[in-house]
């Protein structure tokens, strides 16, 4: 039976930001009409993952299901794109409702460290919710105010794309 995506996708994101530590702290939950090993299987596959992510021009494996070098585009249609490279690395996962990530981002010469984790639930036997987290540490306040501008576009488009995945399997 196909999955439904609900409305609104992300039903809900907060982002918090500690502007003398450059620390944003992001969180936020989605629901997604589908069973947790429906949403599991997709989050763990880098190829069928990798269709969510917003501005992804090209990813490769470096460490067989552990980590990946992304390759994100960043800008505005009418404006200069900057090509940012993000190292992702699974640090740890219980299958299938847990999943604990680190990350390195390189915006010019400055390196961003994350942590985010997904939390997901079965609400219903066709229903799960995925709670998540990050931590963005920038270097600077331009990176931090491009943190806290973007996470909730890069969330919900994210979360978006997901439940379509999920629904057109």
């Amino acid at each position: 039976m196909p999955s439904k995506i609900t409305p609104n996708g992300l039903t809900k994101i907060n982002i918090k930001s500690k502007v003398n530590f450059h620390t944003v702290n992001i969180s936020g939950e989605s629901t997604i009409q589908a069973s947790i090993e429906d949403v599991w299987a997709i989050l763990i596959n880098p190829q069928k993952i990798s269709n969510c992510m917003p501005g992804l021009s090209s990813w490769e494996i470096i460490e067989s299901e552990k980590r990946f070098q992304l390759f994100i585009i960043w800008g505005e249609d009418d404006a200069p794109r900057l090509k940012v490279p993000i190292t992702l690395e699974w640090k740890e996962i219980t299958e299938p409702t847990f999943m604990l990530l680190s990350g390195d981002i390189l915006v010019g010469t400055a390196v961003t460290e994350t942590t985010g984790e997904l939390n997901l639930t079965a609400t219903t036997p066709t229903t799960t919710t995925i709670q998540f987290t990050a931590v963005v540490d920038p270097p600077n306040q331009m990176i931090d105010q491009m943190a806290r501008t973007l996470a909730p576009t890069i969330a919900n488009t994210f979360f978006k794309r997901l439940q379509q995945l999920v629904q057109s399997k």
